[in-house]
């Protein structure tokens, strides 16, 4: 009997975020991703294994993995309320420690 096992890892797109790059100190656009990876059973993902935060820089291309924490928070930053007003841009500080 041949039993197929594995793994698979993908990544889903969750933001654009407005931030100031620890590595190249420009203001720039940002995506925060979730990379996720399950293990599979004859190519059918079963059992998630690992869960991963990731930030990168599309000025300079730099990436740094935060926190779920973090990465909740970073979302939630520049998705205000719709009953609050809209702020011009202003970029934020670099990422939060970890």
């Amino acid at each position: 009997m041949l039993i197929l096992f594995g793994w698979r890892r993908s990544a889903k797109f969750l933001a654009h975020l407005s931030l100031v790059c620890p590595n190249c100190r420009n203001p720039a656009a940002h995506t925060l991703h979730k990379l996720s990876t399950w293990f599979t059973l004859f190519f059918i993902p079963l059992i998630p294994l690992r869960f991963r935060w990731v930030v990168q820089c599309t000025f300079c291309g730099y990436s740094e993995q935060v926190t779920s924490t973090t990465a909740f928070n970073l979302q939630q930053s520049q998705h205000p309320q719709a009953s609050q007003q809209q702020q011009p841009f202003a970029p934020q500080q670099p990422y939060p420690p970890r």
